[in-house]
């Protein structure tokens, strides 16, 4: 939940996975591995394909148990931060890369992550609705206004 009200920064954001998300998912890979069944394919190559599909499937699942543990913190002047709820961390402050695509179902933007080696590590995350919660509508217009502005200006 929000450690602000509607319309106050700091905005705490705690993501978590989406269940229509997850069901679409693994419903898409299961049309996959049953279409593959239904050719008429070698063992081994049905074989690798389905690993493939379930390798695939694994993988959407952990990206979504992964979010569970994050929370993006909202500034007013544009600034970004990220925290690990699981582990009550500080804030590791993150910064917005060009190209945020914010639509009224979906939101996709990339973080770059200010490590302490100074490696720059990439955040690359895809937003539904049921992953937010009540602060959607906040974190899309906090995209589009005042992180694309304080990413202009920083340019």
């Amino acid at each position: 939940m929000s450690v602000a009200g509607a319309g106050e920064y700091p905005l705490s954001i705690r993501l978590r996975p989406s269940r229509k998300l997850l069901l679409a998912v693994f419903a898409l890979h299961g049309g996959a591995a049953l279409a593959l069944l239904c050719m008429k394919l070698p063992w081994w190559a049905s074989a690798v394909s389905l690993l493939a599909v379930a390798v695939s499937a694994y993988q959407a699942w952990r990206v979504q148990r992964a979010k569970a543990g994050l929370a993006l913190e909202l500034f007013s002047d544009g600034g970004l931060g990220l925290r690990q709820t699981h582990f009550a961390s500080e804030i590791q402050w993150v910064s917005l890369a060009p190209g945020v695509v914010v639509f009224p179902s979906v939101i996709w933007f990339a973080l770059r992550v200010h490590a302490a080696d100074g490696r720059p590590r990439w955040l690359r995350l895809m937003l539904v609705e049921g992953e937010v919660g009540a602060e959607w509508k906040m974190l899309r217009t906090w995209l589009r206004h005042r992180a694309l502005e304080a990413s202009r200006t920083a340019a």
